[in-house]
């Protein structure tokens, strides 16, 4: 499916294309999503953006947390990779209209570039919340870990 869109300083139409890394981004997008709201409504109360165990806290184990340890991580990934592919996808109007060649999209690019950097690390938060939760649930948390042992991705990480 081609769409044409006025832009660029002569007004002329450029041409955006549904490809398949579009389709692949948005459902990327979508799916991290789906991933890290059902994390907020598992946890509930239990969320917090910095590590912490709260009062009468507890270890939750079903929903996403009965397949990885930290599926919340991993639906930030999904978003933040869905949204980069969307961005540069062929055709789209970012890689076509030729905004990364100007200041503004250089600076845009950049923040982007580091948003992703500080999101691929994020993940290294995970190694301390295993350590707090397993410090805290002891032999409660030694037999979640057995029985959901990867982290991110079942089966692989």
């Amino acid at each position: 499916m081609v769409i044409r869109v006025l832009c660029g300083e002569k007004g002329e139409a450029i041409p955006i294309y549904v490809t398949p890394v579009l389709v692949a981004g948005i459902t990327s997008t979508f799916l991290g999503m789906v991933i890290r709201v059902a994390c907020f409504r598992k946890l509930g109360k239990f969320f917090t953006y910095q590590l912490a165990i709260r009062d009468k806290h507890k270890l939750v184990t079903t929903g996403p947390y009965s397949i990885v340890r930290h599926p919340s991580y991993t639906g930030v990934w999904l978003v933040h990779g869905g949204i980069t592919a969307c961005f540069l996808a062929k055709g789209m109007w970012i890689t076509e209209s030729g905004v990364m060649h100007t200041i503004t999209g250089w600076i845009a690019g950049t923040l982007w570039a580091g948003m992703l950097v500080f999101v691929t690390f994020i993940g290294l938060r995970a190694k301390e919340e295993d350590k707090m939760l397993h410090i805290e649930f002891g032999k409660e948390w030694e037999a979640y870990a057995k029985r959901v042992p990867y982290r991110y991705v079942p089966g692989f990480i």
